[in-house]
């Protein structure tokens, strides 16, 4: 099964900026270990999106992974604040058929994400299908 498109999460999403400051206040060592590790997370948080379903994993000691089937969407929205904007990353909610909505939070560049899941938006004689059915 190939994978359609991949989605990663911002390694700035993450970041707590007090918490950076604090830390490199009291050392540049911790400071630096904690933004590493927050670099080295989000490099293993992805969303994977595949013909009938996408595959979210996360985590580097405790992974986790969730697959879920994904017949088609029917629309999406965009949420970026100012910081999200300068360093590029945004949240993405889809409205799915047959489910509730998702969304994906800090991804990188959602607008990419975005303009992917409108090329898998359904038309209205499938959303009925998969309504009824």
């Amino acid at each position: 099964m190939n994978e359609q498109y991949v989605a990663r999460q911002s390694a700035v999403y993450g970041f707590n900026f007090w918490l950076c400051v604090l830390l490199l206040i009291l050392g540049l060592i911790p400071g630096a270990i904690y933004i590493t590790y927050k670099n080295i997370a989000a490099r293993h948080h992805t969303i994977t999106f595949y013909e009938k379903k996408y595959i979210a994993r996360s985590g580097i000691f405790n992974t986790k992974e969730n697959e879920v089937v994904f017949k088609g969407v029917l629309a999406t929205s965009v949420n970026q604040t100012f910081g999200g904007k300068i360093f590029k990353y945004g949240d993405v909610k889809v409205d799915v058929a047959g489910k509730n909505d998702i969304v994906f939070q800090g991804v990188k560049h959602p607008n990419k994400l975005r303009d992917y899941l409108k090329t898998r938006e359904m038309d209205a004689e499938n959303v009925q299908h998969v309504v009824t059915d």
